[in-house]
């Protein structure tokens, strides 16, 4: 007849495996949630005229290998003249840390008080938001109206000329 121990006699070895388990977990867990994110935005001017432009940085630094992409404010209000974006990763002592750098270059469409939102990026299931903006948007030097009204050329303004002034020469085009 085979022995079975009884189940007091195997308490001891369970409380050993559960406080082992959520050790591992604690340890584990702990990990997850101390993810380092900085997202800062800023801008260089808060008053401009019309005809000038505002420089908007945003700059998020994560130890996350992936940092995901953030979500941008709305730019609509604004003719983005130029944007560019850097990344740099640097690993030491077994911690990656990932710094990425949007900068838009935006000239205003009209006049008046302009906001530019808060830029937002979500990382482990939290997340994190910038400052917004006010700027002040005055009349231009250059006397601009508010808006400029886009008006796409005509036919007669092509610059493709209909015949090419020599038979054997291929058109100039001028852009």
């Amino acid at each position: 007849m085979v022995k079975v121990k009884s189940l007091s006699s195997l308490w001891p070895i369970y409380i050993k495996f559960i406080l082992f388990a959520l050790l591992i977990f604690l340890i584990f867990a702990g990990q997850q949630a101390k993810a380092y994110v900085s997202i800062r935005a800023e801008i260089d001017k808060t008053s401009i005229s019309r005809d000038e432009t505002v420089t908007y940085k945003l700059s998020i630094i994560s130890d996350e290998k992936n940092t995901p992409s953030p979500k941008l404010p709305d730019f609509s209000k604004f003719l983005v003249v130029s944007q560019n974006q850097s990344s740099t990763i640097s690993i030491g002592k077994g911690n990656i840390k990932t710094k990425i750098v949007y900068i838009f270059i935006l000239m205003p469409k009209t006049t008046g008080k302009l906001r530019i939102d808060s830029a937002s990026i979500k990382i482990k299931n939290q997340t994190y938001y910038t400052d917004s903006f006010e700027i002040e948007v005055k009349e231009g030097e250059s006397g601009l109206p508010s808006q400029v009204p886009y008006s796409p050329p005509s036919d007669s303004e092509s610059p493709i000329p209909e015949e090419s002034p020599y038979e054997s020469e291929s058109p100039k085009i001028t852009l």
